[in-house]
């Protein structure tokens, strides 16, 4: 469905003004604001920070990297537009402000109910993503990121992972969150979760997207609670799923939720035969109405292994701005962390206790809030990490392993 007349007039006229237009971002967003100008014969790329997006095609328009653009001339650079579209914007404006296009705008800053909420269809007719909501869910987050971002009024967050189980139903040698080392696994204790929930919220305004995560979630004994506590909170406008199809869903849990199942939204890694409840777990969320992605594992690297590399304080800070999971925030024994690997060294205690990888939720304001989160360089477990730059090189995903991993002890 093209909806380019939902649009405001200020959108339309911005776009009128250029005989090229460049979108940063290959995401959802993206690909959906693709589809609306294809018609416009105004679009020259699309710009992505992930080289693994390089050369893929949405409706004509190919992916470059940013690498790429310095082979575009520079005429054309300097009298095109460049629409941002990724949901981490602060991460990516005063990048997409170095490109030299005329002028950059934000999606999200254009985007109305009337537009979101037609992105259903536009999924749901080129089989996107599992469900058209999932698609309004990701532009929905971009409206909320984006004007936060400009307007700086309240304190924002787009995304934060509240961990709930170190156990899993996999035991992937490679998981990026470190379950692998895990030897005696255990569930978080509700009271705890949920303590430390308030905490947090009680020191922000907006939380777009509470992801709960482990391990496997749907191992907790307690999930349903957790889930049905979570919908509660006003701050809070989506409640994600992580899941691996292993275990059976609860359709009459998930049913007793009503209207409140309206937050909720699952990613589904498709592991084959080993998610071996993925058909029917599907089943039970088209039944319910309960929007998901269902996808076979994706760029998995090598970034689940614990190091230490002694890097000198340049290569630190080079490999924390390079790092595509260094804005993960993680919730975690009332500590809030940048990235879920930071998080899990923390209690592996596979390094020492080192109070500048986490904000403590006893020292909790808005000052030291923004000051974690816009004005570190790195982290001192970065030094432990191999790094998860955006061009490691790709691994096997999903091997398995029968006995947890050794480690030693990191200082």
């Amino acid at each position: 469905m093209n909806c380019l007349d939902l649009f405001s007039q200020q959108f339309l006229s911005t776009i009128q003004q250029y005989s090229h237009i460049f979108i940063f971002g290959g995401g959802i967003s993206g690909q959906w604001l693709t589809y609306q100008l294809r018609e416009t014969n105004k679009l020259y790329s699309i710009i992505d920070n992930d080289i693994k997006k390089k050369g893929i095609d949405f409706d004509g328009i190919h992916v470059i990297t940013v690498d790429q653009i310095k082979d575009i001339e520079k005429d054309i650079l300097s009298s095109s537009l460049l629409i941002n579209t990724i949901s981490d914007i602060q991460e990516t404006w005063e990048q997409g402000q170095s490109f030299s296009f005329k002028e950059q705008i934000a999606l999200g800053c254009y985007l109305n109910d009337d537009l979101i909420y037609s992105s259903r269809t536009w999924a749901n007719e080129n089989d996107n993503y599992g469900s058209g909501k999932f698609t309004a869910h990701s532009l929905e987050c971009a409206k909320y990121a984006h004007t936060a971002y400009f307007d700086k009024s309240g304190i924002f967050m787009r995304s934060l992972d509240l961990m709930v189980t170190e156990r899993c139903s996999l035991k992937c040698t490679d998981c990026s969150n470190l379950m692998q080392y895990y030897k005696k696994p255990v569930n978080e204790d509700v009271s705890s979760l949920i303590s430390d929930l308030n905490l947090l919220l009680s020191n922000i305004d907006h939380l777009f997207e509470l992801r709960l995560i482990g391990g496997e979630p749907f191992v907790h004994n307690e999930i349903y609670q957790i889930i049905d506590i979570c919908t509660n909170y006003r701050q809070i406008s989506k409640i994600s799923l992580y899941s691996n199809s292993t275990v059976k869903l609860d359709i009459s849990k998930l049913k007793s939720l009503g209207a409140k199942s309206e937050k909720l939204y699952f990613s589904i890694t498709d592991y084959g035969q080993m998610s071996r409840n993925l058909k029917e777990n599907k089943q039970i969320l088209d039944r319910l109405n309960i929007p998901y992605r269902s996808h076979e594992p994706e760029y998995w690297t090598d970034s689940g292994t614990i190091v230490y590399r002694n890097n000198t304080h340049d290569e630190l800070v080079e490999l924390f701005d390079e790092c595509c999971g260094k804005n993960l925030l993680t919730l975690s024994e009332s500590k809030l962390y940048r990235c879920p690997f930071a998080a899990n060294l923390d209690r592996l205690r596979a390094i020492e206790d080192n109070s500048q990888n986490y904000l403590s939720l006893d020292a909790f304001d808005s000052a030291s809030l923004n000051s974690y989160l816009n004005d570190i360089s790195y982290l001192p477990a970065c030094n432990n990490c191999k790094g998860r730059s955006y061009d490691s090189d790709q691994i096997v995903p999903a091997i398995q392993t029968r006995k947890p991993l050794e480690y030693s002890v990191l200082v």
